[in-house]
């Protein structure tokens, strides 16, 4: 499963290429009602509201997400975290 976390257009342009591969399942995470206007257009699953770490970490190992993968494409968000090594 891949967690694609919005708020930019960038976020919204990796859903189209993923959308590309009909067999790679992923869910994108917003945080604003707008944010979520915006994901419905090319996503599937969307989240919407603003994560704890704890609901991060939850998801992450609810749906077998690679943190390692996530930190690699935003260490500005994953920064503010605390780092864990799985």
């Amino acid at each position: 499963m891949i967690l694609v976390l919005g708020g930019t257009s960038d976020s919204l342009e990796i859903c189209d290429r993923i959308n590309k591969y009909e067999d790679l399942p992923y869910t994108l995470s917003v945080t604003t009602s707008y944010g979520e206007d915006l994901a419905r257009r090319h996503a599937k699953n969307v989240i919407t509201g603003k994560l704890t770490k704890e609901d991060m970490v939850r998801f992450i190992e609810k749906n077998n997400i690679n943190a390692k993968a996530l930190y690699i494409a935003y260490p500005e968000y994953f920064s503010k975290l605390d780092k864990w090594d799985n």
